[in-house]
Order: structure tokens, then sequence, then C-alpha cells
């Protein structure tokens, strides 16, 4: 027997294993095929369209290019915000809920914005807006370790009960690793 017919042996052999195993499990060929066929159905996970749902529920008609920069300044005093000094919502923010509103236009009501009026919204929001004063455009530091969170870790790690013994040394050992990071010259200023 030569190796050609060895492995069309083993192929044949292979093909009739894959079909009974189609038998046994029930596989019918084509009966998917009208739901297989609807492109982008799996586009968008449950969590995404309700929070698209959310968004768009707030405008039933559809909305003209003054009518969105309207909307937008709307939500803008509306929210709060963490970050920025007057309460609002900073310009990261405001972009987030932008592109949600637009997602949830298009998927709950089945309108959708041209690509230049987005692009054009957005930079109106982080350019005009801010320059108007309406919003920030602050973003949270990268290491946003603060002296307060300092302070917590340690009152933590030497007051409150652990699952698993964490012995008084290897507290000591934490406690002067961390601050060695913090410490550094890379650190300065951050804490």
């Amino acid at each position: 027997m030569g190796r050609r017919q060895f492995f069309a042996q083993r192929d044949e052999f292979a093909k009739k294993k894959r079909r009974e195993r189609l038998e046994k499990s029930g596989y019918v060929f084509g009966a998917h095929a009208h739901e297989d066929a609807i492109r982008d159905k799996d586009k968008r996970i449950e969590k995404t369209k309700r929070m698209y749902k959310e968004h768009a529920e707030l405008w039933k008609d559809p909305p003209s290019h003054k009518l969105i920069k309207e909307f937008v300044r709307w939500y803008i005093h509306s929210a709060q915000g963490r970050l920025s000094k007057n309460g609002r919502p900073v310009a990261k923010s405001v972009v987030s809920f932008a592109e949600r509103f637009f997602g949830g236009l298009e998927e709950e009501r089945q309108m959708s914005v041209a690509l230049e009026d987005r692009k054009e919204i957005f930079n109106w929001i982080k350019r005009s807006l801010t320059a108007e004063g309406i919003i920030e455009n602050i973003e949270s530091p990268n290491h946003s370790f603060a002296r307060k969170d300092f302070l917590r870790t340690v009152a933590s790690l030497w007051q409150t009960d652990h699952r698993r013994f964490i012995p008084g040394l290897l507290k000591v050992i934490i406690l002067f690793t961390l601050q060695l990071y913090l410490f550094t010259g890379a650190r300065i200023g951050a804490v």
C-alpha cells in the first residue's frame, strides 16, 4: 500500500466518522440559513443595545444638526460631572454620550447620522464648547493614586482582618515597597 492510497483510505474513514457524528447529533444542513442570512444580527451585545435604547428614548423625532447640538447642550447642563470644578461633565464624557446617542438612534430608530455630521459634532464639543467655557477638557491623571489613597491603603493593611494571615514583617515590606514606588523621582508630585 502506497502513501497516496493510505491517506485516501484515512480520508474516507474520517468522512464516514464525520457523517455518523452529524447524523447522531441531529444536524440538518441549511436549517439556519434564513437566520444566518441576516447581516450584522449579532453586531452589538444586549447590554450595548439596552444602553443605546435608553439614550435614544430621550429623543423621538429625526433630529436636525441644530437640534442635536441643542440636545448636547441640554445634556451638559442636566448631567452631573465628577472631574470639573463647575460640576458639569468633561469633554470626553460629552463625546461618549454623543456616541451612545448616535448609536441609539441607529439601533432603535433606524436613523443614521452622516459620518461628517458626527465628526463635526465631536469637534464642536471638543473645540467650541471648551473654548466657550461651557465644558472643560480635563482628563484624570494616569497615576491617580493620591495621598488619601495611600493613607487608606496603609490603614486597611494594618487595621482590617484579611482572609489569609499576613505576617507583620510582610506588612512592613509591603508598606516600604509602596512608599519606595510612590516617592521615587518618577512619582514626585503625583502624591
